[in-house]
């Protein structure tokens, strides 16, 4: 099976070690410009239209070389910016896992409820 992306030479930005965000845009475009095939934008205190902005820059920096965009545990960021994929942590899946698992239950013990609450009003007629 062959890949989508090549994870050989990853690159993992950070606000904070890189400066800044124009500091991250010059990380990625040398890293890129020396072989990097993925990079991931992981900004963990920033909002949405932030990363937003950010992934779309790295992606017009990115043109022209190998370099896959990634955005670390948001999809609707990773949509909004065109980037080639998400990076979904361990913890944020677990998260989404029990969040789910929680919501399914709510809806059956829903569910169980109306359904006792027609065979009570079946009993009586």
């Amino acid at each position: 099976m062959r890949l989508a992306f090549d994870p050989s030479l990853y690159l993992v930005l950070d606000p904070t070690l890189c400066g800044n965000e124009k500091g991250m845009l010059e990380t990625a475009r040398a890293a890129a410009e020396e072989g990097a095939t993925l990079v991931q934008l992981r900004a963990p205190g920033w909002g949405r239209e932030r990363l937003i902005d950010c992934a779309m820059a790295l992606k017009i920096v990115l043109i022209g070389t190998r370099a896959k965009l990634i955005i670390n545990n948001d999809p609707y960021v990773c949509i909004a910016a065109n980037a080639d994929g998400v990076h979904v942590g361990h913890a944020a899946l677990l998260s989404q896992v029990k969040a789910d698992a929680e919501e399914k239950k709510r809806a059956a013990e829903e569910a169980e409820k109306k359904a006792a609450e027609a065979r009570a009003e079946a009993d009586k007629a």
